[in-house]
């Protein structure tokens, strides 16, 4: 909301907006209450995915923890491999797979899904106080704070996966 709000104060008409869907709208003459409805529909939709995503997440946890734990990676590596996919992956399966049997299960890929979104929200509130002039307006900026995001938390979900794993108790949270 931080991002939406300093973008209505500043600009009313959306004459500055910079997301490509709202400039398709805008720029192919569409009514600026149908943009805002629209604009209004996908902020409400991102919102409930974020916390439906998050919930899975917290509610399904322990199944995350026990598909990398039933893997039982001998190294770093293949630990990292498991955390990713919920598979022991040679590197090639990893990188390039071939078969559907090569692709990470389905928790890990919604664990993925979720650092995504968690990253683009901080992407937003980066926008948000760039309207506000707190920090440096430029599109290198919110990529570059959207990518720290998603590294780190990347890096919190392997720490917290790993810290599990330690304890050597699958899914005991």
């Amino acid at each position: 909301m931080l991002d939406v709000g300093a973008t209505l104060a500043h600009t009313p008409d959306l004459s500055q907006e910079a997301n490509p869907f709202v400039r398709a709208l805008l720029d192919s003459g569409h009514e600026l209450w149908l943009v805002y409805l629209l604009a209004g529909v996908g902020q409400a939709a991102d919102l409930l995915w974020g916390c439906l995503a998050l919930g899975a997440f917290l509610r399904h946890r322990r199944a995350v923890v026990r598909s990398a734990w039933a893997v039982r990676p001998a190294g770093e590596a293949e630990f990292v491999r498991a955390a990713l996919t919920g598979r022991r992956m040679t590197l090639r399966q990893f990188w390039f797979p071939l078969r559907a049997a090569d692709f990470p299960r389905a928790y890990q890929l919604a664990c993925l899904l979720l650092l995504w979104t968690a990253a683009t929200w901080v992407g937003r509130w980066y926008l948000g106080l760039a309207w506000l002039g707190l920090v440096p307006r430029s599109p290198a900026g919110v990529h570059g704070v959207t990518a720290a995001a998603m590294l780190l938390t990347l890096i919190g979900y392997w720490r917290w996966l790993r810290r599990q794993y330690a304890l050597g108790v699958p899914g005991t949270l």
